[in-house]
Order: structure tokens, then C-alpha cells, then sequence
């Protein structure tokens, strides 16, 4: 499910478009975890629970400001049921995605 416009500091959606501003993992990580947050209808403090962070670490993570270790990267994929490599993978593959590199 693509959103119209969501503006995060490290990337844009707008009408289908992404553009990158960031490191491209920290940035699939982020839409992957936006999307799917966005998909079951939680808020970032219900998913900060679910994966066993503080609020602040979750939206930075979401927010594709920080990288994450794996430790964190398996907490997340425990909490969502994604895989590692699912995380790791554009699931965002609906929208182009234009660098601004």
C-alpha cells in the first residue's frame, strides 16, 4: 500500500514516487517498516512494544536516521514475521524509486 505523500527526513512519497536521501539499507529498512506498521494500522509506540524498544529508537530507525545491528534487526523480524532479508528487501517495489544522490 503506497501513501500519497509521507515526507520523512531521509525520504519522500509522493504520488508513487520515493526519493532517497540516505544510505539505501537504512532506507529499505525504514519504507519496509513504515509500510507495514502503515498495513496493520499501529502506531509507532504498539510497534516500539512489540519489537522492545523506546519509542525515540523505533522512529529513528523508521525514520531511517540510524542503522541498526542485527540483534535489533531480528528483534524486528520476530516482531513482524518478516524475515531479515524480507527487511532488507524494497517490499516497496509499487513505486519508483528516484535517488537524489
Amino acid at each position: 500500500m503506497i501513501h500519497p505523500i509521507i515526507s520523512i527526513n531521509c525520504y519522500t512519497i509522493r504520488q508513487g514516487e520515493i526519493t532517497v536521501k540516505c544510505d539505501e539499507s537504512k532506507f529499505i529498512l525504514a519504507c519496509n517498516l513504515l509500510e507495514y506498521r502503515l498495513d496493520k494500522h499501529l502506531s509507532q509506540e504498539e510497534m516500539a512494544f512489540r519489537i522492545d524498544l523506546s519509542v525515540t529508537s523505533y522512529a529513528e530507525i523508521e525514520r531511517a536516521q540510524v542503522h541498526t545491528n542485527l540483534e535489533i534487526l531480528d528483534y524486528i523480524s520476530r516482531a513482524t514475521g518478516l524475515s531479515p532479508a524480507q527487511l532488507l528487501t524494497p517490499l516497496c517495489q509499487n513505486a519508483p524509486v528516484v535517488s537524489s544522490k
